[in-house]
């Protein structure tokens, strides 16, 4: 499934570089190739949107001069926001308690989440990883 997606991007890059030095009518030839592909990829992310979470850190800045981090969960979905907790200090223990927590607050819908897609940042500890794990989820980390 991930190999499907990676696959259908990397041939959209290289067609569209290759589009440059073709004439007219080549042009489009590929130019109908590559709107199905995209066609392809937009069903297959819209079939698979239900299962998909991602989470990441908000910076909020205070009146006061303070930094406050916020834990967001999106479901792609429905595309609800779920603010996991809010705290000036995030730690890894802190970050795997509000994953609990979401597991708790999901109940039933917890078991559905197919991929959980998050940054490599050092808050996101293995034990934070095995809380979706637990529920067959597969975590996906981001290249950044």
């Amino acid at each position: 499934m991930l190999l499907k997606i990676m696959y259908l991007l990397t041939c959209r890059a290289f067609g569209l570089a290759v589009l440059v030095c073709r004439g007219d009518l080549a042009k489009d030839a590929v130019l109908l190739v590559l709107r199905h592909e995209n066609a392809v990829l937009r069903e297959f992310l819209h079939a698979q949107a239900a299962g998909i979470v991602a989470v990441d850190f908000l910076h909020v800045d205070t009146v006061l001069v303070r930094r406050l981090y916020a834990l967001v969960f999106i479901e792609h979905g429905t595309r609800r926001m779920h603010l996991g907790g809010v705290t000036a200090n995030p730690t890894g223990e802190w970050t795997v308690q509000q994953a609990r927590n979401l597991a708790l607050s999901f109940s039933e819908r917890f078991g559905n989440i197919k991929f959980l897609i998050r940054d490599r940042g050092s808050n996101f500890t293995a034990s934070f990883d095995a809380v979706f794990r637990a529920a067959d989820t597969r975590v996906l980390r981001t290249a950044v």
